[in-house]
């Protein structure tokens, strides 16, 4: 655990580790500088007894989540949420120096370290080649994304499974071209702009879950009441001015003018447990919602 940890902060004395827990209608946050990394890891322990635990790829520059709050980086990850990519990953050149499997069947972080700290736009570039080659997960490449560590349990299954480290080599570090060189850009590139927002088109007019209203999934999931405003605090990144609004129609959903993040009560519940909204990661997503807002699992 610690020299998982270790990885991450890398060689910055001021960076600091963000840890994130989940609990009823959202996530706890917590921060440790690097000199402090032996509580974290006693911290993780103790948290993922009993839930389940993210801790942030790249160091913070102070105590906020958001990608504005970044410091430069010391590692490169991957995603891979299906067979085909953890397959494509075990030929993939230069081997990654950690591999972490997430507790969920055919899903698996990766990481290569880093000689030299890179700024996160390069990261998240890179993190983006990686994933296009390997047809993992490109949503994971942002850099303020939050994963699970190593030695923690994932409480989407019941009974919860374990967090692994598979592999661990650290004296195998990387300069970013010796990892990325060679492969193709990825189609998303570029950081999420800011954007109008548009209508969200459910899938399925007749999703009990996408009928339900806005303000009383987003107020469930984020434990924040919308204002007269229709705007709370984004939870995705540093938001002392709230720009995530909360619109009347379900069919609209909601969306943050600050990160340009938006979607259905399948997209926030996904983001803020740290998963995506689609293959397995969905079954498990739309049992908890169906229970948490009291729909039986046999309803259309």
């Amino acid at each position: 655990m610690f020299a998982y940890l270790a990885a991450l902060v890398g060689r910055d004395p001021d960076g600091l580790l963000e840890l994130r827990a989940r609990r009823p209608g959202g996530m706890t946050q917590r921060f440790y500088s690097a000199r402090e990394l032996r509580r974290a890891a006693d911290e993780v322990l103790a948290l993922a007894a009993r839930t389940d635990v993210y801790v942030g790829c790249l160091p913070r520059r102070r105590r906020a989540g958001g990608r504005d709050a970044l410091r430069s980086g010391w590692v490169l990850w991957v995603d891979c949420d299906d067979q085909g990519a953890v397959d494509a990953l075990t030929a993939f050149q230069p081997r990654p120096s950690m591999i972490v499997c997430s507790g969920s069947e055919d899903h698996a972080h990766a990481y290569w370290p880093l000689r030299r700290p890179a700024e996160p736009d390069a990261i998240a570039a890179a993190n983006r080649r990686i994933a296009h080659a390997l047809g993992a997960d490109v949503k994971s490449a942002e850099p303020a994304r939050i994963l699970r560590p190593p030695d923690t349990l994932n409480f989407k299954h019941d009974p919860a499974r374990a967090v692994t480290l598979e592999h661990l080599d650290l004296t195998r570090r990387y300069e970013l071209g010796d990892v990325v060189d060679g492969l193709a850009d990825s189609p998303a590139v570029g950081a999420v702009p800011a954007r109008t927002p548009e209508p969200f088109q459910p899938g399925r007019g007749d999703d009990p879950l996408l009928a339900i209203a806005p303000a009383v999934y987003v107020e469930a999931l984020t434990g924040q009441t919308p204002g007269r405003d229709h705007k709370i605090s984004c939870p995705f990144h540093d938001d002392s001015t709230p720009s995530l609004h909360v619109y009347s129609e379900p069919e609209r959903g909601w969306t943050c003018f600050g990160c340009g993040r938006g979607g259905s009560i399948f997209d926030l519940a996904a983001q803020l447990d740290g998963t995506t909204p689609r293959g397995r990661d969905f079954v498990q997503l739309r049992r908890q919602l169906e229970q948490r807002f009291g729909i039986p699992a046999d309803t259309p």
